[in-house]
């Protein structure tokens, strides 16, 4: 079984995602997942169609809410400002 936290991979698929330290800014809806071993990655389309890769680890998950399909991140600093 999982520990309290965690998740496989593809639950995350099609949740809401949203910012942890801002709860009412949704960043978008993971898209796809890419399992490289060492490093999980969710892909994250936002409404404008842009594309948001997202590292999956201790330090970007704050929480995932199963119920609600919706998973609380902290993004990285600077991770995504090139893309505005």
């Amino acid at each position: 079984g999982l520990a309290e936290g965690e998740f496989y991979l593809f639950e995350v698929l099609g949740c809401d995602v949203y910012d942890a330290g801002n709860p009412e800014q949704k960043i978008g809806v993971v898209k796809e997942y890419y399992d490289h071993g060492a490093q999980d990655l969710i892909e994250i389309v936002d409404a404008a169609g842009g594309e948001k890769l997202l590292p999956l680890n201790s330090n970007t998950i704050d929480k995932f809410d199963r119920d609600n399909k919706c998973l609380l991140v902290h993004p990285i600093p600077g991770l995504w400002d090139e893309e505005e």
